[in-house]
C-alpha cells in the first residue's frame, strides 16, 4: 500500500482506527488481559514481622523452603569453603549473581 499523507489529525485517527484490528487486539481485549488485583490481608505487616522474627521456621517450612532454595541456586555459581586448622578459621566464598542480594558496597564488575 502506498504511504498516505494526512493534512488533518482526524484523517490520521480514522486511518489508524481502521487498521487497529490488523495490528493486534483491541483496547477492550487488552483490558481483559490485565490481571485482577491481589487482595492483601489487612494484617500483612503483622504476618511479615512473624515470618521475619521466626526466619528459621519460615525457611524450613517446605512450601517456602523449596522455592527459596531454587531461587538461591539460580543466583549462586559456586561456594568455596576453606579451612585453616592452625588459625582455627574458616573462610566461605560465594560466587555468583550476588548483586541480586543488594549487598552494600558490592559493585558490578567492569
Amino acid at each position: 500500500e502506498k504511504p498516505r499523507r494526512f493534512r488533518e489529525k482526524s484523517g490520521l485517527n480514522e486511518h489508524l482506527g481502521r487498521h487497529e484490528n490488523e495490528t493486534g487486539p483491541s483496547r477492550a481485549e487488552r483490558d481483559t488481559l490485565i490481571p485482577a488485583p491481589i487482595e492483601l490481608p489487612d494484617d500483612i505487616l503483622v504476618l511479615y514481622r512473624q515470618h521475619v522474627e521466626d526466619l528459621v521456621g519460615t525457611l524450613t517450612d517446605e512450601p517456602v523452603a523449596g522455592p527459596a532454595a531454587d531461587e538461591l541456586h539460580k543466583l549462586n555459581k559456586t561456594v568455596v569453603l576453606a579451612c585453616d586448622e592452625e588459625a582455627d578459621f574458616v573462610t566461605l566464598e560465594i560466587h555468583g549473581k550476588l548483586l541480586a542480594f543488594g549487598y552494600p558496597g558490592c559493585k558490578k564488575p567492569p
